[in-house]
């Protein structure tokens, strides 16, 4: 079978092209393959939402400051002129579906300071049998204040930053189609106990939970990166494997290096005279025609041409000036 010459510069440079792509096919295609087509994912299938929002009404003593006997939910808090405190909480449990719900509250206050903390049951463990409830109670800040000063007393140290937080934990069990729910929400209110004048801080909180189920996906992409890249392989693997058989290099020849051999035989003229000529493909032909004439070849100086003279016959081998 005859191969195709290519140069040999050119057939390395295909070659190695062919080979670097091909590796590369080939590393893509390990990956590929490496990949599972099924992976497990977890998603929501149900989603359920905690919500809480304190109110409150503070009813002021006599004051020359405030026309009316109560301030709302947002007001700030004159301690001076505040003789009660009532608050509100509204809890309700939201859900993307149908669900039962049960469960129990409790509502404490706590002291909280840098170096101790210390709760208080305002409302005991109370069971609910809805999505949502309401509950209000009492607040006296005054005796809570009173209670930081009697302990700073008997510890002998003044703790900072005393804050009284009003903490209402709820405990959720809910039946869904999906599953049980059994979660805990904490909501906690804030204020301080030594301010004379504050704002009440954390009046609304919500919290966001799921149920989530474990499926198995099928990953399309991976499948369709696997056929493309073992086609890619085997197409450039191919590539690679018929360049190699059917083609081979071929160096560059210098014309001129080959006939510098043949030094001793070229004698060089102005001018040659003839009547015909036979143009010859090659250096190796000139100095065929040579050996087999027993003649000289004869170079002619003001061009790059080689001639062999048979009587007023010349065979004329010119180098390509592309060369």
């Amino acid at each position: 079978m005859k191969k195709k010459k290519l140069k040999k510069e050119t057939r390395l440079s295909i070659l190695f092209a062919l080979l670097f792509i091909s590796a590369l096919s080939l590393y893509f295609t390990f990956n590929a393959f490496s990949t599972p087509i099924e992976v497990k994912k977890n998603v929501s299938v149900f989603e359920y939402e905690h919500s809480g929002r304190f109110d409150y009404v503070a009813y002021l003593k006599n004051n020359s400051l405030f026309d009316t006997k109560t301030l709302g939910t947002g007001s700030k808090i004159f301690k001076e002129i505040t003789e009660k405190l009532e608050m509100f909480y509204n809890y309700e449990f939201k859900s993307s579906g149908n669900v039962e719900v049960e469960g129990e509250y409790t509502v404490i206050a706590r002291i909280k300071t840098n170096l101790w903390s210390k709760d208080y049951v305002l409302i005991p463990r109370t069971n609910f049998n809805s999505t949502s409830f309401k509950v209000n109670f009492p607040l006296n800040i005054k005796k809570f204040e009173e209670e930081y000063d009697n302990i700073s007393k008997e510890i002998g140290v003044e703790a900072n930053e005393p804050t009284l937080l009003i903490l209402c934990n709820v405990y959720v069990n809910a039946k869904t189609k999906y599953g049980p729910i059994n979660d805990a929400f904490t909501h906690s209110l804030s204020m301080p106990l030594k301010e004379k004048v504050f704002d009440v801080e954390g009046l609304t909180f919500s919290r966001k939970g799921s149920i989530e189920k474990e499926i198995v996906i099928k990953q399309e992409s991976i499948i369709l990166k696997r056929r493309l890249y073992t086609l890619t392989s085997i197409v450039f693997l191919l590539s690679l494997t018929l360049l190699w058989i059917f083609t081979e290099g071929v160096e560059k020849k210098d014309p001129a290096k080959i006939l510098e051999k043949y030094k001793d035989w070229i004698v060089e003229a102005e001018s040659i005279p003839f009547e015909k000529s036979v143009s010859l493909k090659s250096p190796e032909d000139i100095v065929k025609v040579a050996e087999e004439l027993g003649k000289p070849i004869i170079k002619v100086k003001s061009r790059q041409a080689f001639y062999v003279l048979d009587g007023d016959l010349a065979y004329v081998y010119e180098i390509p000036s592309s060369l």
